[in-house]
């Protein structure tokens, strides 16, 4: 005697929800309406490029990696007996958990800036890659996300597995977008990390001087603002980290730099022990010492003020200082002065501190 239930009543409840979906928050029709809104201007764009692209093979849900497009080491690498052990020998270690290795052929690059290039020039909308880049293009966006689908399974979670076996043992989705830096766009980025678990960054071209990487410590570690490694970018090489890795772009000298930056996230990850406790500070160590100068943020040191003076590439920033977290200041913490709200130089819009938020939302950038 008890509930029965039909295939014809089960359908016409989906058919219900289908139509009018029970909303688990206010606000809910208001956040659907604007994604569906972005969807549609989407696919807009990929439909009115359709008869521009260069390489079509880059485009479409049919979009595969190739591996001729893979540097030989990489490929040698990939197919290397072994298995994680064998791949990550061939990857070099260039300070703890950094690896900078060979990844694409120079042709693969030219190919990918030739086709940015053509969408840029198109005048069709380009979303910006992130919160901190000004200029570049989504390549998601543009209807290269099959592509970077095949690129994720085929070559970026073995490497990542054989690396970072527990960030990047199941990655499963990308944010897969190029970043430009030169005179009169971005220069260079302040110290960040990234809304990713494992980040893969690979120069593209063109000729440049400076634009280097300054790389620090992870969030989260005691030696989080310590200097460690400065990475020099050549075309076609990559450089990997995990995404709570603080680094910043140095300013670029001359020329122009590309780079194709692809964040990796994983879902089972996510909803790890290991990463909860990261992201509300649980296991948040306290810092071992005063930051090293290259390793500080305008954008989220506390105490930035006391080390370094704010000159004319801030006036542009919005600070949202929370580094360090007050239970993990270093011994004899002290702040600097705080920037007065409105100055007339344009630097500064809040104080010495920000209103504690999630370590998620405070930190996204790309180099």
């Amino acid at each position: 005697g008890g509930t029965r239930y039909s295939l014809r009543g089960t359908l016409h409840m989906l058919h219900f929800l289908l139509q009018a979906p029970l909303h688990p928050c206010d606000g809910c029709q208001q956040r659907f309406d604007y994604f569906a809104s972005l969807h549609r201007d989407r696919a807009a764009a990929i439909a009115q490029y359709q008869p521009l692209r260069r390489h079509p093979s880059l485009f479409g849900t049919a979009a595969r990696w190739r591996r001729e497009w893979l540097n030989a080491d990489a490929r040698a690498a990939l197919e290397s007996r072994g298995g994680g052990g064998g791949l990550r020998s061939h990857l070099a270690e260039v300070s703890p958990e950094v690896f900078a290795f060979p990844l694409l052929r120079e042709e693969c690059c030219a190919m990918l800036v030739e086709e940015v290039d053509s969408y840029l020039a198109s005048g069709l909308k380009a979303a910006r890659p992130n919160s901190m880049n000004q200029y570049g293009l989504v390549l998601n966006e543009v209807g290269m996300e099959a592509l970077f689908d095949s690129l994720l399974e085929t070559v970026l979670q073995p490497i990542a597995r054989a690396c970072f076996p527990r960030e990047g043992g199941g990655l499963d989705r990308h944010h897969s977008f190029v970043v430009q830096y030169a005179a009169g766009k971005d220069l260079g980025l302040d110290m960040h990390t990234d809304d990713s678990d494992v980040t893969f960054n690979i120069c593209l071209g063109r000729d440049f001087e400076g634009a280097g990487l300054s790389v620090c410590g992870d969030m989260g570690d005691s030696a989080h603002r310590h200097f460690t490694y400065r990475h020099t970018h050549r075309v076609g090489h990559c450089l990997m980290h995990l995404g709570r890795r603080r680094h910043g772009a140095d300013d670029i000298t001359a020329g122009e730099r590309i780079n194709l930056i692809i964040w990796c996230k994983g879902a089972a990850y996510r909803a790890s022990r290991h990463y909860l406790d990261l992201q509300q500070q649980r296991s948040y160590a306290a810092e071992a010492a005063p930051p090293d100068d290259i390793c500080l943020s305008y954008t989220h040191d506390r105490d930035f003020m006391r080390y370094r003076t704010a000159g004319a590439r801030h006036a542009a920033m919005r600070r949202t200082p929370w580094v360090p977290p007050r239970s993990a200041e270093y011994p004899g913490y002290e702040e600097g002065p705080c920037e007065s709200d409105g100055g007339s130089d344009g630097v500064g819009d809040v104080g010495c501190d920000a209103e504690d938020v999630a370590v998620g939302e405070r930190e996204e950038g790309a180099l």
